[in-house]
């Protein structure tokens, strides 16, 4: 069993604790959930497909980057189970708290 992971709001503070020598796997949740659609009652796989197709037609990335790093954070955060502590590492926001919620 791993030990610990943080699911991170994004990527700078994942470099901010590997600058500071955290040992964790890390799980950074990077969308903009209050851009463009979020449909109610969908599978995170159903959501992820959604999004990865909003955030390219705003010509933010290339779909297929976006659905391929979904599915691998879907699989990150999927097996949770095999690691002693997951820690979720948010702020107040209102980016934040929309991926607390997803």
């Amino acid at each position: 069993m791993k030990s610990l992971l943080i699911i991170t709001n994004g990527s700078c503070a994942v470099d901010v604790m590997e600058q500071g020598n955290i040992s964790a796997d890390f799980l950074p949740w990077l969308d903009v959930l209050h851009e463009g659609p979020v449909p109610a009652n969908l599978s995170l796989s159903e959501l992820s497909k959604i999004r990865a197709n909003y955030i390219a037609s705003q010509g933010w990335a290339n779909e297929e980057e976006v659905n391929a790093d979904f599915n691998e954070r879907n699989q990150k955060l999927e097996s949770y189970q095999n690691y002693a502590k997951v820690i979720l590492w948010f702020e107040h926001d209102l980016y934040d708290q929309l991926q607390i919620l997803q």
